[in-house]
């Protein structure tokens, strides 16, 4: 880090590459102050495991002191794979310093809770407003916030009832700091109607599909990271309990019987933990790892390697073509 920190001329992004296939669980916290450093100075850091022998629990909360995604690579011969999908991430023009404001429109309509993942989030004590700061985006990447509402009841129907407003702030990544933050041309504007019950159509009573598909992320997420904590206690019944009702839940939501690819791939970690957690040894050979990455990428909305066989959830196309190409690099077809 002393060495990038101290060059002559910097590029407009930098990044930096932690890799480990073992175990060192010396001074933590120093690690972590040093990945809360790298990111206020607004490089990237990208976290990687690989084997089965190194500590995803450790390298996991590097990461996420840094606003980075845990990776987990499953054979020494998929680094160079993994290497092409992250510098392709950052391809093309990033966004840094990303503020998101939400303001409740309508009178006595309030924010409950906001459900950003791993984002600092934070609610004003009436509810009538929030703030999700991201640190960066690459260029093709997309954020989805969900957030909980109090909607008070209406004495008669109305078109255009106003829920929130919403605007954002941010900075181009490598431009001075003296810069002034640029903000969205105009604020986004969240619309409904409010309509007598009777007049509400089966259609009209659906659940919306995209939040659908982001209230099934945040779930499996919450329940792999449940089944991580008992599956290191020890508690594999319970983890697979926890896994297999996440399962069945999603089974029946709309956005997997749409195939949404989103949920397919969120089905597709979900059966993989279950295996991952029939007993210690299934475990310890990579399943922890493999959980804890699958908690990563879907808390951030960010995947920079898309393992063989697995829905593309979050990767950018740009981060997919280097993967791709990284792989032909080996002689592969």
């Amino acid at each position: 880090w002393a060495a990038l920190e101290g060059r002559r001329s910097k590029n407009p992004a930098s990044c930096m590459f932690l890799l480990t296939d073992g175990q060192d669980r010396d001074n933590l916290q120093r690690k972590l102050d040093l990945a809360r450093t790298i990111k206020s100075s607004g490089t990237s850091l990208f976290v990687f495991g690989f084997g089965a022998d190194h500590d995803s629990e450790h390298m996991d909360a590097i990461a996420n002191a840094a606003e980075g995604v845990f990776t987990y690579v499953e054979a020494d011969s998929m680094v160079t794979d993994a290497f092409g999908g992250t510098i392709g991430t950052q391809q093309g023009v990033s966004l840094a310093n990303i503020q998101l404001s939400i303001g409740a429109c309508e009178h006595s309509v309030t924010i409950s809770q906001v459900l950003a993942g791993r984002y600092s989030s934070a609610l004003q004590g009436d509810g009538r407003g929030a703030t999700v700061s991201f640190v960066n985006m690459f260029l093709g990447e997309s954020r989805d916030i969900l957030l909980k509402l109090h909607t008070p009841a209406v004495a008669c129907p109305v078109d255009d009832y106003e829920l929130l407003r919403a605007s954002v702030t941010f900075q181009v990544q490598g431009e001075p700091a003296s810069v002034e933050p640029h903000s969205a041309q105009q604020a986004s504007t969240c619309m409904v109607q409010r309509k007598k019950e009777e007049n509400f159509t089966e259609a009209g009573r659906a659940r919306d599909m995209e939040v659908d598909v982001q209230i099934n992320r945040l779930e499996c997420a919450a329940a792999v990271e449940q089944a991580l904590r008992e599956a290191d206690r020890n508690n594999f019944e319970s983890a697979r309990t926890i896994l297999a009702t996440t399962r069945a839940n999603l089974i029946v939501s709309p956005s997997y019987n749409a195939q949404h690819n989103t949920v397919v791939g969120l089905m597709q970690e979900t059966e993989d933990a279950l295996q991952r957690v029939q007993n210690r040894s299934e475990y310890e050979s990579g399943g922890r790892a493999m959980m804890q990455e699958a908690v990563s990428s879907n808390t951030y909305q960010r995947s920079c390697y898309s393992k063989a066989g697995r829905a593309k959830k979050f990767q950018t196309s740009s981060s997919s073509g280097m993967q791709e190409a990284a792989c032909k690099s080996k002689g592969f077809p």
